[in-house]
């Protein structure tokens, strides 16, 4: 049936929200070099990270950082998927 092959290539390529729903952006230490707290509830731990930084399962970068956000980056399929997190 359709929806069935439409559920399993769902799974085949996750939407980024639910890989990163378990993240949460705690705080914005705003500089001339930003940082971002990110809490992932996945690993109970908390990350402070720069742009360009690499962190967690499956991989994520941070591409850039706001004043209220951190644009997250992900490979998925050999496409590069951007993800905002608020």
């Amino acid at each position: 049936s359709p929806g069935a092959r439409a559920s399993a290539e769902k799974e085949l390529n996750p939407d980024l929200s639910q890989l990163v729903q378990d993240l949460k952006l705690v705080g914005v230490i705003w500089s001339k070099n930003p940082e971002v707290m990110i809490e992932s509830s996945k690993e109970n731990r908390t990350y402070l990270l720069k742009k360009g930084d690499t962190f967690g399962q499956p991989q994520l970068k941070i591409k850039d950082i706001t004043r209220g956000s951190a644009i997250l980056e992900m490979e998925v399929e050999g496409q590069t998927k951007k993800y905002e997190l608020r």
